[in-house]
């Protein structure tokens, strides 16, 4: 347990490793509930907890009520999950983003037609791409951007520059044209 009292660390001063190692080790499974319940079951939770034990180590001195331990160690690595997942989003809008921006344009203008795999091996694939290419540019995209890339409404919406109301409309117009192609 954290001993009670305070000391007097300056941010210049090392981290104090004694008082956070048994609050590590009382509360890292509920340190790695926290941060897999924001980002998932995702391979550098680890090194969130890690980062969150350090920032803890260097803050130790700010922790004025011992009983309050838990919750404040957990909220430094809530934090710390929360700020990754902010990374990867940013970083998802920056690369992928861009990507998918300009295979919403190329589908909307006919500039693109989807060839993943040798259709001409596939009989039902290549009526599935042939029926894809039908679809009108934006009902096209939306199809694509949905089934094959997995986005949800909202990020389908953002690469369309309409509302997710709009989105909806495509993707349930789509569907429809699929359903009555293909039963």
């Amino acid at each position: 347990m954290l001993s009670p009292g305070t000391s007097n660390l300056g941010a210049g001063e090392p981290p104090d490793w004694a008082r956070v190692e048994p609050l590590y080790t009382a509360h890292r499974p509920a340190a790695r509930a926290a941060a897999v319940s924001i980002l998932g079951p995702a391979h550098d939770v680890e090194d969130i907890i890690q980062e969150a034990t350090v920032k803890a180590a260097q803050r130790i001195h700010t922790l004025r009520d011992a009983a309050r331990a838990r919750s404040w160690y957990l909220a430094i690595v809530s934090k710390q999950a929360l700020d990754r997942w902010r990374q990867r989003a940013r970083h998802h809008r920056r690369v992928v983003g861009s990507s998918l921006d300009q295979l919403a344009e190329e589908l909307e203008t006919g500039r693109n037609t989807v060839r993943v795999l040798p259709v001409e091996d596939y009989p039902d694939l290549r009526l599935a791409f042939e029926f894809i290419d039908t679809l009108p540019g934006k009902q096209r995209a939306a199809y694509l951007l949905r089934h094959y890339f997995g986005l949800d409404r909202e990020a389908i919406a953002e690469v369309l520059g309409c509302g997710t109301a709009t989105v909806s409309v495509h993707l349930f117009r789509a569907q429809a044209k699929a359903d009555k192609e293909f039963r």
